[in-house]
């Protein structure tokens, strides 16, 4: 049964009642009405700066690092387009060099062809000059033996004729000049001076025959000369230029390393840079999820501090009733009408108590304490005969349950709510005959007289 007091006294007495309740300690998950937990909440928040701080420094170094290392990207996509460059004009140089070569092997393979022919007609020449000599060979047999019957033949004329051919023959110098002065002695005979004119003949042919083929084995062996000549100054200059082109293709070869090099350098700074992002938005979300709880925490305080007040105001309709900090979950004007236990006409226990009278519906219902919603049933079904409810974890193993609300209740599950805060409003869903409210109070899940905690 609850005791009366006047209006004074029974403020005095909340008062004390909040002082107790002021004094006690829990955690600030619980979020009970102390000064305790409005300090627990200030101690955690500045915890929670010095995180968040330590976090905007750290993202402000890397964003520094992030910086330097773009820089260092950037230098190094420089040098690798100048490397790029340098290779690009360095391969133009190596195909310069390339067609170069190209153009003296084709000279030299046309010099070789031009040799090869000079020799081929070297060979031929000197295959006449041999066939000639072996000619001359048999005409100077010949003309030796024709040379033993000119003999004879000038014996006789000399000893037939007495003339003075053989003083003009004996004075020639030669057997050349012989021949020549031979010519004076066509008057001995007519078959003796057409031997002697078919001697002279064939041996003047046989000579100027002679004559030319080694003129122009002369000429022939001269022109291989100087394409001899041309070869090898071909030859030596395309190997200067091949020594060139390996000196270049060496060079060429560095740079390329040198560009992998620098590609493997940049590839390693911007994975730095992805890695460096990555942790900012990393350190971001814990940053975001840090003021987040600080937000949570400060509005918190706000709401307990405002509790606070409004309990020190005494508020008939929502000041605390008993020393455990729980207020009345309706208007103070609405008692108790149904009580905890066996009901016969429900032929069961009564897990809560009713709190109903002509009136109540459409009226608020308010946590008797600060804590988190568990549970937010809307929309006007059964629900095990509660239909619309709410339950509210104050921790510590104790919850509240609200039942038979109206449709449309004003908190969701997970939400903190503080005490006083209106949850939904008075109605008749589920298993209930008019409008009213139905409270429990349940200690680690099981139901309990919640008498203990409003008397």
């Amino acid at each position: 049964m609850i005791t009366r007091f006047d209006k004074k006294s029974f403020t005095h007495l909340i008062t004390a009642v909040l002082i107790c309740a002021l004094l006690s300690v829990v955690s600030v998950k619980s979020a009970v009405v102390t000064a305790g937990s409005v300090d627990d909440n200030n101690k955690r928040i500045a915890e929670l700066q010095r995180e968040a701080e330590e976090i905007r420094e750290q993202n402000n170094q890397r964003e520094r690092e992030i910086s330097l290392l773009r820089d260092d990207v950037e230098q190094q996509e420089k040098l690798m387009s100048a490397v790029d460059t340098q290779i690009n004009e360095i391969n133009a140089q190596i195909n310069a060099y390339n067609n170069l070569i190209n153009a003296k092997q084709t000279a030299v393979d046309e010099t070789l062809v031009i040799i090869t022919q000079k020799e081929h007609e070297i060979l031929n020449a000197e295959n006449r000059i041999s066939q000639r000599k072996n000619e001359i060979e048999r005409l100077d047999i010949e003309n030796n033996e024709n040379i033993a019957k000119f003999g004879q033949i000038a014996a006789q004329m000399y000893m037939n004729s007495g003339s003075d051919v053989f003083s003009l023959l004996t004075g020639s110098t030669t057997f050349y000049d012989i021949l020549v002065r031979a010519e004076m002695i066509r008057n001995i005979g007519e078959n003796n001076t057409a031997f002697t004119e078919e001697l002279l003949e064939a041996i003047e042919r046989q000579e100027e025959e002679i004559v030319k083929l080694e003129a122009d084995v002369a000429d022939t062996e001269k022109e291989k000369r100087v394409f001899e000549g041309q070869k090898r100054a071909l030859e030596e200059e395309m190997s200067e230029l091949e020594k060139e082109k390996t000196i270049v293709s060496e060079e060429v070869n560095r740079q390329y390393d040198a560009l992998f090099a620098l590609t493997a350098e940049r590839d390693e700074l911007q994975e730095s840079v992805v890695g460096l992002k990555a942790q900012v938005a990393a350190n971001q979300q814990e940053f975001d999820g840090i003021m987040r709880d600080i937000a949570e925490l400060e509005a918190q305080n706000r709401a307990i501090e405002a509790a606070i007040r409004n309990n020190q105001n005494s508020n008939p309709d929502r000041e605390v009733f008993s020393a455990s900090g729980f207020i009345w979950p309706v208007e103070r004007r609405f008692p108790i009408t149904g009580g905890f236990g066996w009901d016969a006409w429900r032929n069961g226990v009564h897990t809560g108590v009713d709190f109903g009278t002509f009136g109540i519906g459409g009226t608020g219902i308010f946590a008797v304490q600060s804590g988190t919603v568990i549970t937010a049933t809307d929309g006007g079904g059964w629900n095990g005969g509660y239909g619309n409810y709410v339950v509210v974890d104050h921790g510590g193993g104790i919850s509240t349950l609200y039942a038979h609300m109206r449709n449309g209740i004003s908190v969701s599950s997970g939400q903190f709510v503080t005490q006083g805060q209106t949850l939904g409003i008075v109605g008749t869903t589920g298993w209930s005959t008019g409008d009213h409210l139905h409270f429990e109070v349940r200690v680690n899940g099981t139901a309990v007289n919640p008498a203990g905690y409003l008397n």
